[in-house]
């Protein structure tokens, strides 16, 4: 009797032992898996939400093998211009920081807001990815987080209650809603008057009246319901600008996961995500463009004596970036850009 309760007590332990090494073991499992969160500020019906984003957050935890995931919030973590901070402090782990809500912070990247690149952004958003990791990831300038992949939006045109732009004068003293303080420069050359606010607060702006226009691609009209107020668009050759959108993951978050799995992540981020956002910004102006037309906007192309004078007038814009890039420590702008706008041919003739 004494040997058989003996038995039982070693039958007893070995089975705790079996219970306690299988919930270390899924103790252990749980705590492999990294969960990214994501701050949600942009609208749902964002262009890129179901084309770009959310496919890009199901691969992570696909080429991760589920030992990484991406989960939005609920709502987004403060306001947009809140994004970078709240990323860098830990608040959220991934965001989307829209760079013009930044005005100042990052004025090396604002070579990507520039005036008159290129109006294809499936051309435009690789290539300034890649010119951003040939002439300026050096600076680190993203510095507490770690870049997933930075694009560009669609190039913007002239969005107006007024009219068409036929003059270089019509734009005089038009109050022009602008994204960020490149977009102000380019505001101020024309003569116009820029208004520097959220995209979240145009409707508001433009029903009461507050501002004449804005610079805005056909989408974002379509985006935020305003073709009952922007009744008229002059594209402009290249663009008159465009916003640029970086993708960060916070620092210690993103060491914190095996080497390996940040591999596997960056082979479908970096270019990637660029190349494919500008495509999905790209294909949706031709839908917006048509929309926008059925809607009774008025729609016409800037004539080549406007264009000519809107060209010279930016031209200070251009120089106001080198300023400020040089002030950042990059040695020779002048020559990043011209190698910016080369690249940016050289593509397009490609194709």
């Amino acid at each position: 009797m004494i040997l058989t309760n003996g038995m039982c007590r070693i039958q007893a332990m070995v089975a705790a032992l079996a219970v306690g090494a299988g919930l270390a073991s899924v103790a252990s499992s749980a705590s492999a898996e990294t969960v990214l969160s994501y701050s949600p500020w942009l609208p749902p019906g964002y262009v890129l939400n179901d084309t770009v984003l959310y496919p890009w957050m199901d691969e992570v935890t696909e080429v991760t093998e589920g030992r990484v995931r991406v989960e939005p919030r609920a709502t987004g973590v403060g306001s947009p211009r809140d994004q970078f901070d709240a990323v860098r402090d830990g608040l959220v782990d991934i965001s989307i920081i829209p760079l013009g809500y930044a005005a100042g912070r990052f004025p090396l990247v604002e070579i990507g807001e520039l005036p008159l690149l290129h109006e294809n952004d499936a051309i435009l958003a690789p290539t300034f990815y890649f010119i951003y990791q040939e002439h300026l990831a050096e600076f680190e300038p993203f510095k507490g987080t770690h870049l997933l992949s930075l694009y560009t939006s669609t190039p913007a045109h002239l969005s107006t209650t007024t009219g068409i732009i036929n003059d270089i004068g019509d734009l005089k003293g038009l109050k022009l809603r602008v994204p960020n303080s490149t977009a102000s420069q380019v505001a101020k050359a024309v003569d116009a008057i820029p208004i520097q606010k959220s995209i979240t607060e145009m409707h508001g702006l433009v029903s009461a009246g507050v501002i004449d226009g804005t610079f805005f691609a056909p989408h974002s009209v379509v985006d935020f319901s305003l073709e009952n107020y922007l009744q008229y668009m002059t594209l402009v050759p290249g663009g008159v600008g465009q916003s640029v959108q970086v993708l960060l993951v916070n620092e210690d978050k993103w060491k914190a996961i095996e080497e390996a799995d940040r591999q596997a992540i960056m082979a479908i981020s970096g270019e990637r995500i660029a190349r494919a956002a500008g495509q999905a910004f790209t294909d949706s102006e031709e839908d917006a463009t048509a929309k926008l037309r059925d809607a009774g906007v008025t729609i016409e192309q800037m004539s080549p004596k406007v264009s000519e004078a809107f060209v010279e007038r930016l031209q200070t814009v251009d120089q106001s970036w080198y300023v400020s890039a040089r002030a950042a420590g990059l040695s020779d702008p002048e020559a990043v850009l011209s190698d910016f706008r080369a690249k940016l041919k050289a593509t397009a003739e490609a194709q």
